[in-house]
């Protein structure tokens, strides 16, 4: 495994750049985080080759992973994290997962959920990339740690996660997502619905849903006309060859785009008042 660390001091203009061989040079000089490593963009790669290097190609991949992060999170973002593999992480390395505010996982085929991760590691991750991990089941459960985990999340991208079936599958009505202003679900071929009717996000404004072929609806709800999402400013579905329904109303304004879901019809938008499409 290969720690490379970007770091940037606070002063405008300097830019400090240097490896790491263990994280536990970290959590033996705490008070870098406060000096040297106020902003900075960490990644976890394996090594390649006998000597352990990473060679031309897998620095190609990791900065064009960078550049598509960077596109999905805030361009403002702090302190950022991201995983490339499924080995386990050193001793030591939990101090990097608590001071990340965003933090990707890509190519992990061991975790079933998010909240294996740890929520006692990630307690200040506002937003999460979570990218061709082969065996993620679902994001959140319905226990405590979940819960913790996931009320302080703002952006969630989700893409390529072949046996995703539910984002919750929690029984009872848990906020696990009362904080999320931004989601968006690529490429996960198994999903149905993306919430059931008891977990509405209050404070989402952005849902961007594509490639999902066997998604039917995105909110569960017997009862439509009294579910909204009233700060939803914008709701992107692409490719959904089997989507029927929306689950909820849509109160305006409200930038809808539809294209290629040939079984939705605006009779089960459930639009309220004028939207642009």
């Amino acid at each position: 495994m290969v720690l490379k660390i970007f770091g940037f001091r606070k002063t405008a203009g300097f830019t400090l750049e240097e490896s790491i061989q263990s994280p536990r040079f970290l959590d033996e000089n705490p008070q870098l985080w406060e000096t040297k490593f106020k902003r900075f963009h960490f990644s976890v790669i394996e090594k390649q080759g006998e000597d352990g290097d990473i060679n031309g190609c897998k620095d190609e991949l990791f900065f064009r992973d960078l550049y598509s992060y960077t596109r999905h999170f805030p361009k403002e973002h702090d302190r950022s994290l991201e995983i490339h593999g499924s080995y386990s992480l050193p001793k030591g390395f939990e101090s990097v997962l608590q001071h990340a505010d965003y933090i990707s996982l890509v190519d992990n085929d061991r975790i079933s959920c998010l909240s294996e991760i740890g929520a006692d590691n990630v307690k200040v991750m506002k937003g999460c990339w979570i990218e061709r991990c082969s065996e993620i089941k679902s994001i959140l459960r319905g226990e405590e740690a979940d819960v913790r985990l996931g009320s302080s999340l703002e952006i969630l991208w989700i893409s390529n996660l072949p046996k995703l079936s539910s984002l919750y599958n929690g029984k009872e009505d848990l906020e696990c997502f009362k904080n999320l202003k931004h989601l968006y679900l690529d490429c996960c071929p198994m999903i149905v619905s993306a919430f059931p009717s008891s977990q509405l996000l209050e404070n989402l404004e952005i849902f961007h849903v594509q490639f999902c072929e066997r998604l039917t609806t995105l909110f569960e709800s017997d009862s439509p006309s009294g579910s909204t999402l009233k700060k939803l400013r914008t709701l992107y579905l692409l490719e959904l060859p089997e989507l029927t329904r929306i689950g909820i109303k849509l109160q305006a304004p409200v930038t809808l785009e539809v294209m290629e879901c040939p079984k939705l019809s605006k009779d089960h938008l459930d639009v309220d008042n004028r939207f642009s499409k």
